[in-house]
């Protein structure tokens, strides 16, 4: 029972405030772990006090030992070959560490503790050079290909890597040369050998040489060469394999003899790209209407370059299959409203028509109406919204247009709110919204958002605006061109998903930033760090922050950024 309360003591002392240096230095060597856990937990345990207890056999203490802040990089240095994944991960993730004991950790037999190496934005380059050895598992080496700053000695390193997945990755972060080129087309791995011909840098000799590959994949990557020879090309359009031959009928360079050949040919892959090709005479596709294959058919039909008159003139009833006949139906149609609306080169004229409404809201302000004028305009309403959400899709959608819309919308307020909730939202981050626009959709937010807590029947929509799913409050965030007024006040809104938004925006004031700096919420502080552009105020907040200096850090040096 003494040894209890002793114990208990103890450890209410290991946890009080304002303990001095000499019971810190007592309670390193107490011999309960327990107590000892609870020193290294401490924020503000000494440097000195850490030192004693980087070799403490509980491997707990290890850990938050090398988690600490206050951890000298001497101390980091001797935790270094630790047995422990656990320790050596925490040791390869700080900064602090020196490099002497990152090349030890490099050499580490747990590939996680080396996995965690390579995030390390402060790692040189030659550690990475140690990381990137022959016999690197590929789980290493892909966290490696994560880091922005790789060098190009580094690259051709890895291009010599016994993995063909790390080569051909390798390959793709070079800026190639025609030697890098040569040196992929004589790769073992097929798949490279094909990144290798489709290269304009590649000579015509190794396109010659590569034609008579193995593996028929490389063959049709020469024939989809934009710069192969037309001797190379009709030499591929008669391979043994299909694949070459329908790389070859969908070459730009491929003459109507060429078409006309393999019009004839066995597969029915190589017959429906030579249907589809636009410059395929109409003779040849005139016996493509009666084809075996269905697929072949309805690619003639598809073909834009075939006039519908024709298709309908040549094509037999007994081949006339369900879906050939509908494509033949709608060939000729106009375009649809939502095709209109959606079309950046649709004219003004046109875009002014479709937002117009079609159905009579005015009804809605004859009250009471019957339920069945409800249902009725509820089904005409629902129409006009579908093409109304297409107009914000056009990014040529003029802004008194835009301001016209949302109008109506407003004005239409007392229907189907959760639907103009919702269009709203996207007039909100339309490129054409303007500073009094976000005003004004800003009030409407408000407002509705008054009638949702007054329990309004008509308000029928969820999550306004406590929860997360506020549309229009987080377009408004988004938005560069809202007002640093009402950004200020958006960073007060309870969802930190609109704080967020708030803090990535570029329009942000600079005492608005410093105030989410601090938010209690991680989301709101990682938005932050994702900015463009982070003013040196922030960084230096960001700096104070545990968890947020090194993500910080790393930003700033262009090593390994979380996404």
């Amino acid at each position: 029972m003494h040894e209890k309360r002793k114990f208990a003591k103890r450890l209410e002392l290991a946890t009080s405030s304002g303990l001095p240096h000499l019971e810190f230095v007592d309670l390193a060597s107490d011999p309960h772990p327990k107590i000892r856990l609870k020193l290294a937990q401490r924020f503000d345990t000494p440097s000195d006090v850490l030192g004693l207890l980087w070799d403490d056999p509980a491997e707990n203490v290890r850990v938050f030992v090398a988690k600490h802040p206050n951890a000298l990089p001497e101390t980091l240095a001797l935790m270094a070959p630790d047995p422990s994944h656990r320790v050596a991960t925490e040791v390869a993730r700080r900064n602090e560490t020196p490099f002497k004991a990152l090349e030890i950790i490099a050499d580490h037999k747990d590939e996680r503790v080396r996995r965690t190496l390579t995030k390390n934005c402060k790692v040189p380059r030659y550690i990475l050079m140690q990381l990137a050895e022959v016999d690197s598992p590929f789980t290493v080496i892909r966290k490696i290909f994560r880091r922005r700053d790789l060098p190009e000695e580094l690259l051709l390193k890895l291009t010599k890597n016994a993995n063909r997945h790390v080569r051909k990755k390798a390959y793709s972060r070079l800026k190639l040369t025609r030697e890098h080129v040569e040196r992929m087309a004589c790769d073992e791995c097929y798949f490279i050998r094909a990144s290798a011909v489709e290269n304009p840098l590649i000579s015509d000799l190794t396109l010659q040489r590569l034609s008579n590959d193995r593996e028929s994949f490389v063959r049709s990557h020469i024939a989809s060469n934009p710069m192969v020879s037309m001797n190379l090309l009709n030499l591929l359009s008669h391979d043994t394999d299909y694949g070459p031959r329908k790389s070859a009928a969908q070459h730009p360079l491929a003459t109507e003899e060429m078409l006309k050949r393999l019009s004839f040919d066995q597969s029915d892959f190589v017959r429906r790209t030579v249907a589809e090709n636009e410059r395929t005479p109409l003779d040849v596709l005139k016996k493509f209407v009666i084809d075996p294959s269905s697929y072949v058919r309805t690619n003639v039909a598809s073909n834009k370059a075939v006039p519908t008159a024709w298709l309908k003139a040549n094509f037999p009833e007994q081949f006339l299959s369900e879906h050939v006949s509908r494509i033949l139906e709608f060939r000729d149609q106009p375009p649809s409203k939502h095709m209109i609306a959606r079309d950046p080169l649709t004219s003004i004229k046109d875009l002014k028509a479709l937002s117009m409404w079609q159905c009579d809201l005015d009804t809605l302000r004859k009250e009471p109406y019957t339920y069945t004028e409800e249902l009725l305009l509820e089904s005409a309403f629902r129409k006009e919204a579908n093409i109304l959400q297409s107009l914000m899709s056009n990014p040529a959608l003029p802004p008194k247009i835009l301001d016209q819309i949302c109008c109506r919308l407003l004005e239409s307020e007392k229907y189907d709110a959760s639907q103009v909730y919702y269009l709203l939202s996207r007039a909100a981050l339309h490129p054409a919204s303007t500073p009094e626009l976000t005003d004004l959709l800003l009030e409407y937010a408000d407002k509705m958002s008054a009638r949702s807590d007054e329990g309004d029947a008509r308000i029928y929509f969820r999550g306004m605006p406590s929860e997360k799913s506020d549309p229009l409050r987080s377009s408004i965030s988004q938005n560069p061109v809202t007002s640093p007024q009402n950004l200020r006040k958006l960073a007060e809104n309870s969802s930190h998903r609109i704080r967020g938004f708030v803090a990535r925006n570029p329009a942000t004031p600079i005492d608005t930033l410093q105030k989410l700096a601090v938010d209690l919420e991680f989301y709101v502080k990682f938005k932050l760090v994702r900015r463009e552009i982070i003013p040196p105020e922030i960084g230096q907040i960001l700096l104070d922050d545990p968890i947020f200096a090194e993500m910080y850090q790393e930003r700033l040096s262009g090593g390994y950024v979380l996404v």
